[in-house]
């Protein structure tokens, strides 16, 4: 039986790495039929504003299309069995020509633009789906947009391969694990950086929208893992995974292997390993004005929207700036938080939202559950956040309407499908050239903000999700490592 303990770290990684130990173990690759047969797996891949949860956000200025300036990615792998992959298109529209969705894998990429027919496109892998994953490539350019797309489900054909060639993967990219059954597998590397200055902690996530299923990661430093030997593994009876890494866990220049494993279900498996500096475990001290003790209400409150307010600026700076805890020092004002500058503060009633850019602290009116939206707007105050730890001021006009200066920036209109901060091929270029005198921000791009103190600085469109609903739950090197723990301290 499956251990239920959460995620645990476990033993020292080896060095040598022997032919043998590249044999699949414990866990067996499901080889699906042969085409013309196919295997469906539960999938959905929407762009626009039509739809629940787009991949990328809505134009910010007219809501019922999709945004310009999208050069986005995401990577689909399956066991080394896989040959063939289809998707089902329900619906598509965009500017013909211009914007396109390609598919494929590194070899060739199809594509689709306008309105192309609906129903089933298959595409036939050079090699396999693991050793040289399928994607889609989703890219609009700088005008015109329109409704956007929805891909429905998915459809695979085997082919029996002693191919086992793993593929290696780029940190801060999403991988879309398509997993056939019970005990199915599928394996990927990365490459061990982070103990190259700057010094790095690895972040890996794993999530599935699908709650009937539950998918698990297993990691070995220099080996594939194996379900009896590994070094980390994600495995709750959750199907969101985390695991937290030091710069320490492997050996410098070595590689990590991964195992995504089903323990039962089959379906897609978001995965993403993500880097941060050594130094960013960031404990934000917060107090309140309420002038008494705060209610357990209100308690509770404070704790939902900061919690998901940090997972939130995890997901917009792609991991890279790391909320650990909020510390809340009740019934003490916001001068001083135990001894030290508040960073936050809570206010009661109405007021503006509002934080100094790089210094001071944030004074939040927008906390409390909002029973109009059902649930809390954690856009507020990871948007304020960006003024203060990321030095970025506003890309929206408020003199004029609210429009957007910068659709693809959490430092715009507040929104929920919107998760990202701007690069600079698309930093300024969603203004509306109608609304007078609008014009586009003139302040560098988040990105290049956050890079010349960090290490990575995205050129194409960074992934959109808000990991809000991620709940962040790690034993890692060093004891519990969490986003956004709220704590409360006297």
């Amino acid at each position: 039986m499956k251990s239920r303990h959460g995620v645990i770290a476990a033993a020292l990684c080896s060095a040598a790495v022997l032919a043998s130990q590249f044999a699949f173990g414990a866990f067996t690759p499901v080889n699906c039929p042969a085409y013309p047969s196919t295997t469906t797996v539960p999938f959905t891949y929407t762009i626009g504003a039509f739809y629940v949860n787009p991949e990328q956000p809505h134009n910010p200025n007219y809501n019922t299309e999709y945004i310009n300036y999208v050069d986005w990615t995401r990577h689909f792998i399956g066991n080394n069995h896989v040959k063939r992959f289809g998707f089902r298109v329900d619906s598509f529209t965009s500017e013909n020509t211009f914007d396109r969705l390609y598919y494929g894998d590194p070899f060739y990429l199809g594509n689709l633009t306008g309105t192309p027919a609906t129903g089933w496109y298959d595409f036939v892998l050079t090699n396999n789906m693991q050793r040289d994953p399928f994607k889609f490539r989703w890219y609009a350019d700088y005008s015109a947009t329109f409704s956007g797309f929805s891909i429905g489900e998915a459809r695979v054909s085997c082919s029996t391969s002693s191919d086992t060639t793993v593929h290696t993967i780029s940190p801060y990219v999403r991988y879309t694990a398509v997993l056939l059954g019970s005990n199915d597998v599928v394996y990927l590397a990365i490459n061990n950086t982070s103990a190259t200055s700057p010094l790095k902690h690895d972040a890996v996530a794993l999530w599935s929208s699908d709650a009937s299923t539950d998918f698990d990661y297993y990691i070995r430093c220099n080996a594939l893992p194996t379900a009896s030997n590994y070094d980390y593994y994600g495995a709750s009876s959750s199907n969101n995974e985390f695991v937290h890494l030091s710069n320490t866990a492997c050996t410098s220049g070595g590689t990590y292997y991964v195992a995504i494993n089903s323990y039962s279900g089959k379906g897609t498996a978001n995965f993403v390993w993500t880097r941060h500096a050594a130094t960013e475990h960031r404990v934000i001290r917060a107090g309140s004005s309420f002038g008494r003790a705060a209610t357990s209400s209100e308690l509770a409150d404070m704790e939902e929207t900061s919690k998901r307010a940090a997972r939130r600026f995890y997901g917009a700076t792609e991991g890279m700036k790391y909320v650990s805890e909020i510390q809340y020092w009740d019934n003490n004002g916001c001068s001083s938080c135990g001894g030290q500058p508040c960073e936050l503060c809570f206010h009661l009633g109405s007021g503006t939202d509002v934080s100094g850019n790089c210094s001071g602290k944030v004074d939040l009116y927008t906390w409390k559950y909002d029973p109009f939206i059902g649930g809390y707007d954690s856009t507020v105050l990871a948007h304020e956040w960006g003024h203060r730890y990321l030095c970025q001021d506003d890309e929206y006009c408020a003199y004029c309407g609210n429009y957007s200066q910068c659709g693809h920036s959490i430092m715009s209109r507040s929104s929920s499908t919107l998760n990202n901060l701007c690069i600079a091929w698309d930093h300024g270029r969603d203004y509306d050239t109608s609304v007078s005198p609008y014009t586009p921000t003139g302040q560098p791009n988040a990105w290049s903000r956050i890079a010349s103190n960090d290490f990575y600085n995205p050129t194409t469109t960074p992934d959109n999700y808000s990991y809000e609903p991620f709940p962040f739950l790690s034993s890692g090197l060093f004891g519990k490592v969490e986003v956004g723990k709220f704590i409360k301290m006297n």
